[in-house]
């Protein structure tokens, strides 16, 4: 019976795949003589430098979100504690900022409110200075 002339698919595959091992095996003493040059342990040393210092970046920032965490809680917990009115304790990560924060709209509100009750007396008008000195006096 005649030969056919043209190899089929899986015929193909198989000689692709057996070549393929050759040069893998090939290429991989050929690696393992690179590695025992200067070249390759110097881009080693270097690459090993690269990821202790990942290590050291990783283990600083857990380390900064612990403590991110513990300022967070101690805010809250100064919040709690301190119930200034109109002014809140805050820890913002971003920017690493501790900062107070004034709820001016609530104030201007609250005062609003003492001077609509302090505008009822006859005599606001000449007690105007009098009112104000002692709503500010009230809220601070």
């Amino acid at each position: 019976m005649a030969q056919p002339k043209e190899l089929r698919r899986f015929e193909i595959d198989a000689i692709a795949h057996r070549i393929a091992e050759d040069v893998k095996t090939s290429k991989t003493k050929a690696h393992q003589k690179l590695r025992k040059t200067g070249a390759y342990k110097k881009l080693e040393k270097i690459a090993k430098e690269y990821s202790s210092i990942d290590d050291a970046i990783r283990e600083l920032e857990n380390k900064r979100r612990e403590i991110s965490d513990i300022i967070s809680a101690e805010v809250s917990k100064w919040n709690a504690q301190n119930q200034e009115e109109h002014v809140r304790f805050s820890w913002t990560q971003y920017g690493s900022r501790l900062e107070f924060d004034f709820n001016e709209w609530s104030l201007k509100e609250d005062v609003q409110r003492r001077l609509a009750i302090a505008l009822i007396a006859p005599d606001f008008r000449e007690r105007l200075e009098e009112i104000i000195a002692q709503i500010t006096k009230d809220l601070t």
